[in-house]
């Protein structure tokens, strides 16, 4: 078996738009229910509310 190696570094704000991928495809993972496009998600006042902390 492979053991591979990990390691972690702090977020930085360059990450944010992966992050805010990765988080658009969690709320919207299941196929039988509508999704939204992705700029339309980004205009929802409580997603909004994660970009301004992250800046």
């Amino acid at each position: 078996m492979v053991n591979p190696q990990f390691s972690t570094r702090l977020a930085t704000p360059t990450d944010f738009p992966v992050v805010e991928s990765m988080l658009f495809e969690a709320f919207f993972w299941n196929p039988t229910y509508e999704r939204p496009a992705f700029e339309a998600f980004r205009e929802h006042p409580e997603f909004g509310a994660d970009r301004a902390i992250a800046q």
